[in-house]
């Protein structure tokens, strides 16, 4: 199954690479042993907090030069593309 443009396998190989880092968890489904939930470890929710911080701080610096206007009408544009960018979406485009 392809989802988002990404093969199950090279989904499978990005968790055993995050698993090997310890910022990710996989638990076994107990009524279908084909599946897995994958969840962050305390490591990765610190190393994700981290990484928002740093996006912050870089968008920041990028439009620290912009018109307040110019700031805020991307701000309107990147809400519009994420509250529209649901599964159903990228399944229907595939």
């Amino acid at each position: 199954m392809v989802l988002l443009g990404i093969e199950a396998s090279g989904v499978s190989k990005q968790v055993t690479k995050l698993e090997k880092l310890r910022l990710v968890q996989r638990d076994l489904n107990p009524l279908n042993h084909r599946r897995v939930a994958v969840s962050l470890t305390p490591a990765g929710v610190e190393h994700l907090c981290h990484l928002r911080v740093e996006r912050r701080d870089l968008f920041k610096k990028v439009v620290a030069t912009w018109a307040i206007g110019d700031v805020e009408k991307l701000t309107l544009l990147v809400a519009r593309f994420n509250s529209s960018a649901t599964i159903d979406v990228w399944q229907a485009n595939q």
